[in-house]
């Protein structure tokens, strides 16, 4: 029986919400919806990637072409609206940077969910890389087995202070993170209870987690898999230490992670 994470700097970083446990602002259309606040995350990354076409990838460099991410992250006020001077955007097109700037500059304000007025300002990012398929040429959404198979280091903007593990806190930014990711691996492989079953078997699951402004670790929900494995998962998930918050701005946010679960049974 075999076990195996996969886990990429501290897990692939979907969306930021600042001061609560929990994302307090989503898009109107998304508040009667399952899970609002992916269907928010969803429809932000949705929206950006349909502003990519001929005319963007015309003005990528032949070097970016194979592949490019794009990153952005906005700040939302008390209000729910975005605060323009504190946008970031890094892309490999200018033309692109500019429709992106401009589409999250419009955005309509955020509904807000109970909280105090206080704990309502929220940071969003949106990372996301691309690769072009090299017979159709057309370009696909990369995922976590994507980017390691090819050895690609995405180049989204960083917040300003990351999550790190207890001991891990280094003045290299890169190794505290390094040295999370490290711990966190080590610490849910040593705490999993795999269930009695028959194999062979191979399946994937995803664990959809948040790290509060307090550094705690909450996971959301998983996908894939069946619910007798996910309770090794969600045991061994409750074993991790508090880490020190994440911050953009000075404001502490709760920041969600994706991480993926590879689960071999010979």
């Amino acid at each position: 029986m075999k076990f195996t994470l996969l886990l990429l700097c501290l897990c692939v970083q979907l969306s930021a919400f600042a001061q609560n446990k929990l994302p307090n602002n989503i898009f109107a259309e998304c508040a009667t919806n399952e899970t609002p606040y992916q269907c928010t995350n969803n429809a932000l990354e949705n929206a950006v990637l349909d502003l990519i076409d001929e005319d963007v990838i015309s003005t990528l460099l032949e070097t970016s072409k194979p592949y490019f991410s794009v990153s952005a992250v906005f700040i939302l006020d008390a209000n729910g609206v975005v605060i323009k001077e504190h946008t970031q955007i890094k892309t490999p097109s200018y033309l692109l940077t500019k429709r992106i700037q401009n589409y999250i500059d419009n955005l309509p304000a955020f509904t807000q969910k109970d909280s105090p007025v206080e704990k309502r300002r929220n940071a969003f990012f949106i990372n996301v890389t691309l690769l072009r398929d090299t017979i159709s040429k057309n370009y696909y959404v990369a995922d976590n087995l994507d980017l390691k198979e090819r050895n690609i280091k995405p180049d989204y903007i960083k917040p300003d202070e990351e999550s790190i593990y207890p001991g891990c806190e280094k003045s290299d930014h890169t190794d505290g993170v390094s040295c999370s990711t490290e711990k966190m691996y080590n610490l849910i492989m040593k705490n999993y209870r795999m269930p009695e079953v028959d194999g062979p078997l191979q399946f994937r699951m995803i664990v959809n987690f948040y790290i509060d402004t307090t550094g705690k670790v909450q996971v959301e929900n998983i996908e894939g898999g069946e619910e007798k494995f996910h309770k090794g998962i969600l045991t061994a998930m409750t074993k991790l230490p508090r880490l020190t918050p994440t911050r953009i701005k000075g404001i502490p946010i709760t920041i969600a992670y994706k991480l993926p679960i590879t689960i071999n049974v010979k």
